[in-house]
């Protein structure tokens, strides 16, 4: 998302977000690196070319592009961007450090603080996960992947009952969403093999 500051050359920086919204990157991008011979310290100039590197798949020239964004108005959304292509390239350490700052800047950034969860879970740091997504889902209740992937990080906690809480409610927005009915099926497996488990401990005690 552009900021709109005021850059000394908003012909060329207005030409480029309408070739943006067209869908020509090419020419949006073209037009960016104009206005930065002139403007090259704007914050909205430098966001974009960061969104359009990112559309032509320059994934490491749009982190820098963010990132020179953010070096010259911090906020929170050029943190967001390149933590997003961070987790793209698989760097989820780094990815983590810029969605905590991002949130340090903005914390009911509720973007960052789904891509937060979404990290720590891919990281394996579960029980960090877990509470990132509650905080999530607190805000937004109906937010499907989390909800989804909080049941994930439930099964791998050992949290069946809650991981079959989440996988019914996501089964309740969508009925066809990605491997909700297998994942309810072991699940609710599971949890009949500790209920067994416990009835055969009671009998023995």
């Amino acid at each position: 998302m552009p900021f709109y500051n005021s850059i000394e050359s908003p012909s060329e920086y207005q030409q480029g977000l309408e070739a943006q919204k067209s869908g020509d990157n090419r020419t949006a991008l073209s037009l960016y690196e104009k206005a930065l011979e002139s403007s090259p310290k704007s914050a909205d100039v430098w966001f974009n070319v960061g969104v359009v590197k990112a559309n032509l798949s320059q994934i490491d020239e749009a982190i820098t592009a963010f990132m020179m964004s953010y070096s010259y108005e911090q906020r929170p959304e050029p943190l967001y961007n390149a933590a997003y292509y961070h987790i793209r390239l698989e760097e989820f350490t780094t990815a983590l450090r810029l969605l905590k700052k991002s949130l340090q800047m903005k914390p009911d950034f509720s973007s960052a603080l789904y891509l937060y969860a979404f990290t720590l879970l891919k990281l394996g740091r579960d029980a960090e996960a877990y509470q990132g997504y509650c905080d999530v889902l607190e805000r937004e209740p109906d937010n499907i992947a989390a909800r989804f992937e909080r049941g994930l990080v439930s099964m791998r906690l050992n949290h069946i009952e809650d991981a079959i809480a989440d996988f019914k409610q996501v089964k309740k927005i969508n009925p066809r969403y990605k491997d909700v009915d297998e994942l309810l099926y072991k699940a609710s497996s599971n949890i009949e093999v500790q209920q067994k488990l416990r009835r055969k401990t009671k009998e023995f005690a």
